[in-house]
């Protein structure tokens, strides 16, 4: 499977780079398409995919922030000092493959007890189905819970507060001042945000004595990845 296009600062080709690309170029198998009069550059590189929460939405104004992004599965991004990190190989950010639970569940990865079983759109459809006998997808949980339905609000209780769990990993990793959740899953708000403040602070050392972290939900939707990448286009960001 290719991967998918995402905004970069990258310059597409020749001379064209995010500040004077007359449009926005993108990079298919069959060579780089166009999109004129968009101003930047779109490319299949990753270079912008995991953007800086703190330059823009629920994070704005701070400086160390962890993104969780739940969907299908987990992914999330990382602001330390207030520049994004990226790892030594580009792969920062890969906390739904964090081990969770050793030797537990099977990951399409390939490794087992990864977080994002536990924790993720996915896991929100088995634990339904094992609750109620049927199969249904995430939005029909998602309706059903929004409309007071007890398994399906115990279904998002299970992943929230394995989402807390996790993050109090992240959390005694990197210490941010902000936890930031996005992605599909995260649109019933506290029906999965309020268990995971208390599994965070459950499983987090020293809660007596240290900050934690409020988790908050991400505020700007679908375009969050576009906006942020052209924010770090336009300030010219690494």
């Amino acid at each position: 499977m290719s991967p998918r296009p995402a905004w970069s600062t990258r310059p597409a080709s020749g001379t064209c780079s995010a500040r004077t690309c007359p449009g926005a170029t993108y990079r298919s198998g069959r060579g780089w398409r166009s999109a004129p009069g968009t101003g930047w550059c779109w490319t299949t590189t990753p270079t912008a995919r995991r953007t800086p929460s703190s330059l823009a939405g629920a994070a704005q104004g701070f400086a160390s922030v962890v993104l969780v992004t739940i969907g299908t599965g987990i992914g999330g991004a990382l602001v330390l000092g207030g520049r994004l990190v990226r790892g030594a190989h580009g792969l920062a950010g890969e906390f739904g493959h964090m081990q969770a639970v050793p030797d537990g569940l099977a990951c399409e990865c390939g490794l087992h007890g990864c977080w994002e079983q536990y924790c993720s759109g996915r896991a929100l459809e088995r634990v339904s189905r094992v609750a109620l006998g049927r199969h249904l997808d995430g939005p029909e949980v998602t309706a059903m819970a929004l409309a007071g339905d007890e398994v399906a609000r115990n279904a998002f209780a299970s992943i929230g507060t394995w989402l807390g769990v996790g993050t109090a990993a992240l959390v005694s990793a990197f210490d941010p001042e902000v936890v930031v959740v996005g992605g599909g899953v995260s649109a019933v708000g506290d029906l999965l945000l309020a268990p995971a403040r208390v599994g965070l602070r459950g499983a987090l050392q020293g809660t007596d004595h240290r900050p934690v972290p409020d988790i908050v939900p991400a505020a700007l939707g679908p375009g969050a990845g576009a906006i942020g990448a052209a924010l770090l286009a336009r300030d010219g960001r690494p």
